[in-house]
């Protein structure tokens, strides 16, 4: 897997587990100017980044999301990675990997 989707599938979990919360703290905008802000910064389509988000959506039931087939193993091993971690803690990380600070491999 690209290093640039194994970031961006933390901050699309970001993006579903905290949901409107998530958005609104990221600052980038409505859902679609997020997604295209996230998409530029790691080089994939915006509607890449919804819909990684939708694959994670089934764990928190904000949207009907991916329940049509099990949820693929990469994403659960960043669901389990995740998963006690609070907003705050799962935020900075996504910033990170926004800003650079976690970079992507090259």
């Amino acid at each position: 897997m690209e290093e640039s989707h194994r970031l961006g599938l933390y901050v699309s979990y970001y993006l579903s587990r905290f949901n409107e919360t998530a958005y609104d703290n990221l600052g980038y905008g409505n859902m679609l100017e997020t997604h295209e802000r996230i998409g530029k910064i790691l080089s994939v389509p915006a509607n890449t980044v919804k819909n990684w988000r939708d694959e994670f959506d089934p764990l928190f039931g904000h949207r009907a999301g991916w329940y049509q087939r099990p949820m693929n193993p990469s994403r659960v091993k960043v669901a389990e990675s995740l998963e006690e971690l609070d907003e705050i803690s799962i935020r900075a990380i996504v910033k990170d990997i926004l800003t650079g600070h976690i970079q992507k491999k090259r």
